[in-house]
């Protein structure tokens, strides 16, 4: 699966935090626990945006859950095509 790298230390709030947070326990409340989704969720956490996520996101989330995870999604698109890609150090 194709992906792109941000910087999630500079990157993300404390509210990004809580919108994959969030995310990562609908699927998990919807039975999707150890499944390619749920990993490319917790890819967002090590600065990796993966090709196709909003769109699979879309199909499971609740409505609510989706729509806080979008700005989230949107913050890191916008970011890595103004600043082009870079890496979370660890």
């Amino acid at each position: 699966m194709a992906h792109k790298t941000f910087n999630r230390h500079e990157l993300f709030t404390t509210e990004d935090l809580k919108n994959v947070r969030e995310a990562i326990s609908n699927l998990t409340e919807k039975g999707m626990s150890f499944t390619p989704l749920e990993n490319s969720m917790y890819g967002l956490y090590d600065g990796y945006l993966y090709e196709g996520l909003d769109e699979e996101l879309y199909q499971v989330l609740d409505f609510k859950v989706f729509c806080n995870l979008t700005k989230t999604l949107k913050k890191i698109t916008d970011h890595i095509e103004a600043n082009g890609e870079s890496v979370t150090l660890v």
